[in-house]
């Protein structure tokens, strides 16, 4: 295995920010901007008022959307809980292809392109795959993302197109269906010398917003599994509070801002939620969570794989 060592390299340049008040009324999460992360704005509250307006437009979306009697029991659980999982999503038959297609489209991609261990600590940039997709790295995990294709993954670019899947989706976001935002996931676990931060609690931003993942093989407790808090999608006045509180905190900061608030187990459990649920899961199940709870990435052990199809959604929270 080939070392990425990124000393003396030049980093790739910071995602340009929308200037101006405009970007209180967008997606824009990062406390670096000037009007995000505004001291005075968010003692005054300007934080929590994003998060209660979102909640709003979010309780909107949900009544245009009602369930179809098929996934009602699902998305019922998504909205309480923030996560579901659902087993057996596709026949055994279809399941046997998607297992076949995407193990096998990964590790094709390896002859390609090689392993590489990293040397960067922190959420890494961004590494070019040519056509098929990039790599990314937290810490020491691997994160190989690879694009859909109709030649090359015709399983999977049907699955993503299929009814039953474009009615969940779009019922569970509340938004229409975006077929490009899908792509084969592989997760390669590291030593924890270098330490991978998605493995800290932590909530993606301010306002509901889904992830997906259909995992093709078993995932067991030491293959590194999802863990959520049930709960932590609602907006309680505990939680409300607790945003105001690090949003101040975080305005304050002259370094290290960002938007991706990070929470220990001691503030998770005076905050009141349930008990941290591991989804140890079976291949061929669906995992929805809304990653505006909390949640993490669990502890895998060295050379532990995952794959799944994995969808990261985060759409405009302030449109119906």
């Amino acid at each position: 295995m080939q070392k990425v060592n990124t000393v003396g390299k030049k980093k790739a340049a910071p995602k340009k920010m929308l200037p101006g008040p405009i970007a209180i009324l967008t997606a824009e999460k990062n406390f670096a901007h000037p009007w995000i992360g505004n001291p005075l704005a968010n003692r005054m509250g300007l934080h929590v008022g994003r998060i209660l307006l979102a909640t709003a437009f979010d309780r909107f979306r949900r009544l245009r959307n009602i369930p179809h009697r098929d996934d009602r029991v699902w998305i019922q659980q998504l909205r309480r809980d923030g996560v579901v999982a659902i087993p057996d999503f596709l026949p055994s038959d279809e399941f046997a292809r998607m297992r076949d297609e995407i193990v096998g489209t990964i590790r094709d991609s390896f002859e390609r392109f090689p392993f590489q261990e990293n040397t960067e600590t922190g959420f890494g940039q961004r590494k070019n795959l040519g056509e098929i997709g990039f790599d990314r790295f937290d810490g020491g995990t691997l994160n190989r993302f690879l694009s859909l294709d109709r030649n090359r993954t015709p399983a999977s670019f049907a699955l993503v197109r299929s009814k039953r899947f474009r009615r969940l989706y779009k019922t569970a976001l509340g938004f229409g269906f975006n077929p490009g935002a899908l792509q084969l996931y592989y997760t390669r676990f590291g030593s924890e010398a270098n330490h991978d931060s998605q493995k800290d609690f932590h909530r993606d931003t301010f306002h509901p917003t889904l992830k997906f993942w259909y995992f093709v093989e078993d995932v067991s407790a030491e293959d590194g599994p999802f863990i959520y808090v049930p709960g932590s999608n609602r907006t309680s006045s505990a939680r409300l509070s607790w945003e105001h509180r690090r949003s101040v905190e975080v305005s304050a900061r002259t370094a290290r801002k960002g938007g991706a608030f990070r929470i220990d187990e001691e503030e998770l459990n005076a905050l009141g939620f349930a008990e941290p649920r591991t989804f140890a899961v079976r291949g061929n199940t669906l995992v929805i969570a809304d990653t505006y709870g909390f949640h993490r990435r669990g502890d895998g052990r060295p050379g532990a794989e995952r794959f799944a199809l994995y969808g990261g959604v985060r759409r405009m929270p302030y449109l119906f």
